[in-house]
C-alpha cells in the first residue's frame, strides 16, 4: 500500500462502565480530524459513550448498551463491569470496592469482549452507511 494510500481508522476504547467508538478518515494532503459516533440506540443524540453491557440469553448476546440495560427480557442475563474480571482484586477494590465479589459471568470473559467489539464495530458501520 502507498505512503500516499486513503485510509479509515477505527478505534475502541472499551471501558468499565462506557465505551466509545473513534474514527479519522485520512485522505492524502488534508487535515487528520478524528470523530467520534455520538449516535447509540436507545440514548439520547450526541452522547459519544455507550454503557459497557451485554444482555445474554443461552450463552448468545440479545442486546447492547442502553438497550441491555432498560429492555433486556426477564430471562436473559445482563452482565456490566465484566472488564473487572480481568483485572487484579487489588484493581477491582480501586475501582468500585462493592464489586469484590464479581458476580459470575454467563459465558468467558474474551466471548464478553469479542462480543461488545462485534457490536461496537457494526454500529460503526451502520451509523456511516458501510454496511450494505
Amino acid at each position: 500500500m502507498s505512503a500516499l494510500a486513503e485510509k479509515l481508522i477505527v478505534a475502541f476504547d472499551i471501558g468499565t462502565h462506557c465505551s466509545s467508538v473513534a474514527y479519522a478518515h485520512v485522505r492524502p494532503g488534508q487535515p487528520v480530524e478524528v470523530r467520534s459516533v455520538k449516535k447509540w440506540p436507545d440514548q439520547p443524540a450526541n452522547e459519544s459513550a455507550v454503557r459497557s453491557v451485554v444482555a445474554y440469553r443461552d450463552g448468545e448476546p440479545i442486546a447492547f448498551g442502553a438497550t441491555a440495560d432498560r429492555e433486556a427480557p426477564a430471562d436473559s442475563i445482563v452482565v456490566d463491569w465484566f472488564k473487572l474480571h480481568v483485572h487484579p482484586e487489588s484493581l477491582r477494590d480501586a475501582v468500585k470496592p462493592a464489586l469484590r465479589d464479581l458476580p459470575a459471568l454467563p459465558v468467558g470473559v474474551l466471548k464478553i469482549y469479542r462480543d461488545f467489539a462485534t457490536y461496537l464495530f457494526k454500529h460503526f458501520m451502520h451509523v456511516h452507511g458501510l454496511d450494505r
